[in-house]
This record gives C-alpha cells, structure tokens and sequence, in this order.
C-alpha cells in the first residue's frame, strides 16, 4: 500500500539532487524486501514465544509499522522533506524500542531487526541530505 504513495511521487524523486551516497534505486525493493522478511520472522518468533511480554512486544510491532507506512506519504506523496526525517527519527526510536522489547521474548528476534535499525540510520542521514539539498 505505501507502494502507492511512492508511486505518486517518484518522478519528483528522480529530479531531486542527491547525495553521493544515494544508493541506485533499483536496490530500494530489495532490501526493504529483505527487511520486511526479517521483521516477519522476528515477529513470528515472538508470537510464538508465549513470554508475557509478547503482547506489549506485538504492540510495538504494530506501532513501528503504522509509522513506517507513513513515511512514504510525507516523502514522497507530500515532498515534506524535513518533516520526514523527524518522522524517521520517531521511526528510529520505534525500532529500538521494539528491539529491546523482542529482546525480551527472543534474542535471535531482536537481533533480526539490527539490518532494520541500521537501514533506518542510513535513511535518516539519506531523507536529511536531500532535505538539505533541496
């Protein structure tokens, strides 16, 4: 579904200036494919861990993802660029706080995440280059 929201936007993407460090944009679909496979096992694992922190770590779960829908909208629907980057920065610390909380119920879950967390960073630092140079 956010798919859409980048599809409104990704011609105005295209023409925007990037930063060197910009990756090519075919590599996008890939690793949040691979992102979205290791936040599904890692929730899998914590459903089927029956630890009493499984619910609150479900919500967390649930909470991080809302957010992470979003984002394309502001970025990419929207061009609120600074605006996204503190969206991603409430990401972020949606992510940690989901780590911690799946480190509860299943370290190999919360270690899952780790390439998320630092695909956040990395989208973080790559919204706010581009905020700034456009």
């Amino acid at each position: 579904m956010s798919s859409i929201f980048v599809s409104q936007g990704i011609a105005a993407y295209k023409s925007l200036e990037k930063p060197p460090f910009a990756p090519a944009e075919f590599l996008f679909p890939i690793i949040w494919t691979i992102i979205y496979i290791l936040m599904g096992l890692g929730m899998g694992d914590v459903w089927r861990s029956k630890t009493p922190f499984r619910k609150t770590s479900c919500a967390v779960f649930f909470c991080q993802l809302a957010v992470n829908f979003l984002w394309p909208h502001f970025f990419f629907a929207k061009g609120m660029y600074f605006f996204s980057a503190l969206w991603l920065f409430l990401l972020i610390c949606l992510v940690i706080i989901m780590i911690i909380s799946f480190s509860l119920s299943s370290k190999k879950a919360a270690w899952l995440q780790v390439p998320y967390l630092v695909w956040s960073l990395f989208a973080i630092a790559l919204n706010c280059a581009i905020a700034f140079l456009n």
